[in-house]
């Protein structure tokens, strides 16, 4: 019985474990610089670091306008080890330096 309980256990946090924490990335999630003339927006960092998986938006709102999302700042995902996977939209052309560095987890 004993064996029946930790194959059941161990069977649940491999299903768990794998189901992953995914997001479509917004101001509750990453940390954005606006620039108010072009209507841009600079991904700067996360804020929620339990998202392994992220899909960034091409556009975000704050403040009331809408901002195209266009950049990754430098070391915006610095050592952001359980990040799994992330989509970048077209509207991204800039990704800045070590914006992934230490991502040991990005396949």
């Amino acid at each position: 019985m004993k064996k029946f309980f930790y194959l059941v256990l161990s069977l649940q946090f491999l299903v768990l474990g794998s189901c992953g924490n995914k997001a479509k990335a917004d101001n509750n999630v990453l940390d954005f610089t606006f620039d108010a003339n072009n209507k841009t927006a600079i991904v700067k960092g996360v804020t929620d670091s339990s998202i392994n998986e992220i899909l960034l938006p091409s556009q975000v709102q704050s403040d009331g306008n809408t901002y195209s999302v266009t950049e990754i700042g430098n070391r915006a995902f610095f050592e952001y080890k359980s990040l799994k996977s992330i989509e970048i939209p077209n509207s991204v052309t800039v990704i800045g330096n070590f914006a992934f560095i230490h991502c040991t987890s990005l396949e």
